[in-house]
């Protein structure tokens, strides 16, 4: 398990977020 801090969690959320809206979008 990699022990990322806060900040670092909350960019791959983001990213995450961002590209499964993209797949969405796309989808639509």
């Amino acid at each position: 398990m990699v022990n990322l801090t806060s900040n670092q969690w909350n960019l791959v959320y983001n990213i995450f977020s961002f590209g499964l809206i993209s797949m969405l979008a796309c989808t639509v």
